[in-house]
């Protein structure tokens, strides 16, 4: 009781700093106060130093330099306490599973991590969690449940419990080291095929519930690479669009986690690497979600305003609130996904996207993130990631040429339930997918998507139907094939008239 009330008093006053910071104009004066905000988030460790690294990605000038030593250089636990904590997690003293480890140990913010080395010579990194630190998120999440959401979010309908659950799940996760070890291994076997980027795979005799054991990556953080040669650089932030790109489209799973501590920089005979670390933070992206996405990035400057919001929706945006928006989003989307659509290399620096934004949005700026799931709040700060690394290593992308050369999901695995469909990449004689279920006369789900989210039939189907389905003689994964091969063509796919359920899925 007594450690809650103090961390309670101890949030209390972070939330006040906050405060007065926000009513400081810019200056020396707001500076200062980052920087106690940045010390205090450090010190606290748990949800307010993971919210501190989540504002250090993609900061500027003074901002960056507040926040930034959360990502690297928070003060480490006590060598003796952090091995006291692996010896009761591995049942047996240190010394017994590692020949050398570090004393100097690297703080994160739910726990710390050590360089060693085992008894056959691999080089590894340790990472323990710290004791009870999933005691404090309940508390954390209750004291700064106004800072975890969009910062305007009282301006906007926003759907706070649902970022708060979006948040407290992925918090969750990344206090489950076996789940992080999984996720380890995953991406591992997907780097060997990727040129540039290479994953730590984790050593699972030495994992436990509460710490990792992982082998070890080499390499300089990223202001070491402004002595690079300009050709490094490029092929450092081109692997990492790479990795980004697969995580979106083909692997449907993403590295959502990517401040300064955890991609590493190194020179290799080939040119720039690049090393990612910490997959505790992985975000899941649903099939008919990268569907529609895909939709935006690829064809979005060229598609009509009932196309572009039909995508939207397919990526999971409430049709409700996007609705009065519809009329702007075509310049949205030629703004939000610029890169994408340039033929040729693209220079972020050049980018204004919070001005264009603003311009295209005006008032209904935070409407229109109030629209947005809060699913894809991981998937925009892995993508705000890659866009800040390629502007710091000053890297031009060809990133719709990287787009195009994407390999189909099942070439690389996808998620289990995900489709193993190419996706279709011609033009499509639908715009959208529609699915309508009335009981009774009374509507009861009536959604839309983007027409190349017919690959995705069987998992956009509600489950219970496909009985149902399956005794008129339809398969509809091999309906999906046939439609995506003709192009999808406009008209019914699906009727069912039963028991007063009325179920409609056509193409228009």
């Amino acid at each position: 009781m007594g450690t809650t009330f103090l961390r309670s008093v101890a949030l209390g006053r972070l939330g006040m700093d906050v405060a007065q910071a926000a009513l400081r104009r810019p200056g020396r004066g707001r500076d200062a106060a980052h920087r106690r905000i940045a010390a205090r988030m450090g010190r606290m460790r748990g949800l307010p130093q993971k919210i501190g690294q989540i504002l250090s990605v993609g900061a500027a000038g003074p901002l960056a330099a507040a926040f930034s030593p959360l990502t690297d250089a928070a003060p480490p636990v006590a060598a003796d306490e952090s091995f006291a904590w692996m010896a009761a997690e591995l049942g047996r003293p240190v010394s017994d599973v590692f020949r050398h480890l570090d004393r100097h140990g690297a703080a994160a913010s739910l726990g710390q991590v050590h360089r060693g080395v085992l008894h056959d010579g691999r080089e590894v990194a340790v990472k323990v969690q710290y004791p009870d630190i999933g005691g404090s998120l309940d508390t954390d999440l209750a004291a700064l449940g106004w800072l975890t959401a969009p910062l305007p979010a009282r301006r906007a309908p926003f759907d706070l419990d649902d970022y708060h659950q979006t948040l407290r799940r992925r918090l969750t996760e990344e206090l489950d080291y076996p789940r992080e070890a999984a996720a380890l291994r995953r991406f591992h076997e997907r780097s060997i095929g990727l040129p540039g980027v290479t994953v730590p795979a984790p050593v699972d005799a030495w994992c436990t519930r509460r710490l990792l054991t992982m082998t070890w990556i080499e390499g300089e953080r990223l202001p070491a690479t402004a002595a690079w040669p300009a050709a490094a650089r490029h092929d450092a932030a081109l692997a990492l669009l790479r990795f980004f790109l697969h995580g979106c489209f083909v692997w449907h799973e993403v590295h959502a986690d990517p401040h300064a501590g955890n991609v590493v920089f190194r020179r290799t005979a080939r040119g720039g690497a690049v090393g990612v670390l910490d997959f505790g933070c992985v975000a899941p992206v649903a099939p008919a979600e990268a569907a529609g996405l895909h939709r935006l990035v690829c064809d979005g400057d060229g598609l009509e305003e009932g196309a572009v919001f039909d995508a939207y929706v397919a990526a999971g945006f409430d049709a409700a609130r996007l609705a009065p928006l519809a009329g702007k989003l075509p310049e949205v989307t030629r703004v939000l996904f610029a890169p994408f659509h340039a033929r040729g290399t693209f220079d972020v620096t050049t980018w204004d996207l919070s001005a264009r934004l603003a311009a295209a949005l005006g008032s209904d700026r935070m409407a229109f993130r109030a629209a947005g799931p809060a699913s894809l709040v991981y998937l925009i700060r892995a993508f705000q990631g890659l866009v800040t690394y390629a502007r710091l290593l000053d890297a031009r992308l060809d990133w719709r040429g990287e787009l195009l050369a994407l390999p189909p999901a099942s070439a690389a695995g996808p998620l289990e339930g995900a489709s193993t469909m190419t996706p279709h990449t011609g033009p499509l004689r639908s715009t959208s997918l529609r699915v309508e279920v009335r009981k009774n006369g009374e509507p009861v789900a009536t959604l839309a998507y983007a027409a190349a989210a017919v690959e995705h039939l069987a998992l956009l189907v509600p489950a219970e139907l496909h009985g149902q389905i399956a005794r008129r003689g339809l398969h509809l994964e091999a309906t999906a094939r046939r439609l995506m091969a003709e192009a999808c063509p406009p008209g019914d796919i699906v009727t069912i008239d039963e028991g007063g359920t009325h179920v409609r899925v056509w193409l228009d």
